[in-house]
């Protein structure tokens, strides 16, 4: 794991769109993320800034469930959330595998054979393009988040990857924080 490349938040990207861009006003906004409690709350804010951030159509905030060996779904954004909240990954998952190795974020196309429907057909969308980062503290996996574009013509660039990636170390910089009977209390029942 000594191989792991860490992601600095401050390092400066440049935005087809929008000119140069730094992560800083990202890590900024990334650190009302320790006000939070629990961590439904701290899931619901990733997501929703990953959203706002990317303009992403669908969005999974999961906890990895090491017991189990199940990645669990602690808050989704798209038109059935409140249905795939709850519903669980094993972690052999040919993409979810992939991401759980890695600090930096990859992304994909919707029909990559990796894509396993389950989530993303529970969730009511068909994504065309995806973005997964493992939520990683001190190279101990906490969880993932994945976000999606639906549209035809969207997707996502090298400056969301990046962003993502700092997004899910915050995230599971928060996690560790809350230490495992924080984390275990917030995984959804099994379904």
């Amino acid at each position: 794991m000594a191989s792991r490349q860490r992601l600095s938040c401050s390092e400066e990207l440049s935005r087809p769109s929008d000119g140069p861009e730094d992560l800083s006003d990202l890590q900024e906004v990334l650190g009302d993320l320790h006000f939070l409690r629990t961590a439904s709350e701290g899931a619901s804010f990733v997501a929703g800034l990953a959203m706002e951030r990317m303009r992403c159509s669908m969005a999974f905030a999961q906890l990895y469930d090491a017991d189990q060996r199940e990645f669990v779904v602690l808050h989704a954004v798209g038109p059935n959330a409140a249905d795939a909240v709850g519903f669980r990954t094993q972690d052999r998952d040919a993409l979810l595998s992939d991401a759980k190795r890695r600090s930096r974020a990859i992304m994909i196309n919707g029909k990559d054979p990796r894509v396993r429907k389950g989530r993303w057909a529970i969730l009511g969308g068909a994504p065309r393009s995806i973005l997964v980062c493992s939520a990683m503290h001190d190279e101990k996996l906490f969880g993932l988040l994945e976000v999606a574009h639906t549209a035809i013509d969207a997707a996502f660039r090298k400056a969301d990857e990046n962003a993502l990636a700092c997004m899910a170390q915050a995230f599971g910089a928060f996690l560790a924080k809350l230490g495992p009977d924080g984390v275990r209390e917030a995984m959804p029942i099994k379904r």
